[in-house]
């Protein structure tokens, strides 16, 4: 009797304990450009969307978490070297200048932040830092940890687009490939990156019975269609599937071209593979013809489109956080999705600024909650990273997996030619 009325008193000490702390301070630390041109995740877009998270978290969590969120973004960067050059500097001024031992730091890194900078700086920090950088970890899916040890991934990972076109190819046992790449200006080498990712991940390995023949061909996106239809006529001779890593515009013209080279007759096929939906990358719906245009219609019906398939629509789940997002978006910066788009539906990068926001709030309460003991210590970017690894989130916008290698791995969108609807319809999601 007396031992359990001890532990009792004791456990009861230790919930009064946790209970009674001070809140957990978190603050995200926010590189992003503010305006770069071409990019979905500029401030009108990501700002308004991690304001109202923080208001929303702490809403949620009063008392036991505080979270704030603090910008470094310079109005001024027109470019991605703008970006990366001043980011470094200014977080190694605030963290070793401002940090606090009991704050729990995350920081935000843009696509323009180079995996050898900010996430090199972070690691020596021991800071916990969420990239959208496409390409920073695509070898690291295959070798896992082998990056910044505090770094986690959530932009469109190459990784997850090429084990979508593998599934995909491996499915129709289409092992001859041609990879075809548009080399454009204005994407910042995206579709060279995702065919690296490809080549690399389709080589031949102890565990896979699969040998892939795979060549790559770079084009400019100015290339003149003469040329263009030359290096479709020799690359037809090697091989009947072409994954093409290109703008929709781009694909577009080569199935303008198809017919020309006898390559709408159903012997071939192109597979076009899409990171972002917008129509700067490319979009379902200009694939679409109108009922007075069936001209070459083989052509389409020989395409796959492949797209980083959108969580659930969050218009009525989230209907309150989309207009309050709106209202804030329109307020500061007086813009207005279009067509009247969710925020969080847009394609732009609104979802992704709440993801990643989120994301270090919820490493830190798993952080917590995983041993009380934790919540006294400092913050450790090191063991907020590690639990990511093979491991789901519940976040608002919906459910995030992650690899071992600490990359979010997307669903895709596998979209045909309807030839009813004459239009992209879905076919499966790969998951």
């Amino acid at each position: 009797m007396f031992s359990r009325t001890v532990l009792t008193y004791c456990s009861m000490v230790v919930l009064q304990h946790a209970f009674a702390r001070p809140p957990r301070d978190i603050e995200v630390l926010v590189t992003l450009q503010y305006d770069v041109p071409g990019f979905v995740t500029n401030a009108v877009y990501m700002n308004p969307a991690m304001q109202v998270w923080r208001e929303e978290f702490n809403k949620r969590h009063g008392g036991r978490y505080n979270v704030s969120v603090r910008f470094f973004q310079h109005k001024d960067h027109r470019t991605c070297d703008d970006v990366t050059a001043d980011a470094v500097a200014d977080i190694s001024e605030y963290l070793i200048r401002e940090s606090r031992p009991d704050t729990c730091y995350g920081i935000i890194e843009s696509a323009c932040n180079e995996q050898n900078g900010l996430s090199s700086l972070a690691a020596e920090l021991d800071v916990l830092a969420i990239t959208l950088n496409m390409d920073a970890m695509n070898k690291d899916f295959l070798t896992p940890r082998s990056h910044p040890q505090t770094t986690i991934s959530m932009g469109p990972s190459s990784a997850s687009f090429s084990m979508a076109v593998l599934t995909v190819l491996r499915y129709y046992k289409w092992y001859h490939v041609t990879v075809l790449v548009e080399v454009t200006s204005t994407l910042s080498g995206l579709y060279s990156t995702m065919a690296a990712a490809l080549l690399e991940m389709a080589k031949p390995s102890d565990d896979d019975d699969v040998t892939y023949e795979m060549v790559a061909q770079y084009v400019k996106s100015s290339i003149s269609n003469d040329d263009l239809k030359g290096v479709l006529h020799v690359s037809k001779r090697r091989s009947r599937v072409f994954v093409l890593f290109s703008t929709g515009v781009f694909v577009l013209r080569i199935l303008a071209m198809t017919d020309e080279l006898h390559m709408s007759n159903g012997e071939y096929v192109f597979i076009n593979c899409q990171p972002v939906k917008t129509l700067s990358y490319g979009i379902p719906a200009q694939f679409t013809r109108s009922v007075n245009d069936t001209s070459n219609l083989n052509a389409f019906r020989s395409l796959i489109f492949l797209l980083s398939a959108t969580k659930e629509a969050t218009a009525k789940t989230l209907a309150d956080v989309n207009s309050r997002i709106a209202r804030v978006t329109k307020d500061k910066y007086n813009f207005t999705y279009p067509n009247g788009d969710p925020a969080l539906d847009s394609g732009f990068g609104a979802r992704s600024a709440m993801d990643m926001s989120e994301m270090v709030a919820l490493l830190v309460v798993d952080r917590d909650t995983s041993d009380p003991h934790l919540a006294e210590q400092r913050c450790s970017g090191r063991d907020l990273a590690a639990r990511v690894s093979n491991r789901s989130f519940t976040q608002t916008t919906g459910k995030s997996y992650f690899s071992s290698g600490g990359i979010r791995l997307y669903n895709t969108d596998v979209f045909a030619f309807n030839t009813s609807t004459l239009s992209l319809q879905v076919l499966y999601c790969r998951q």
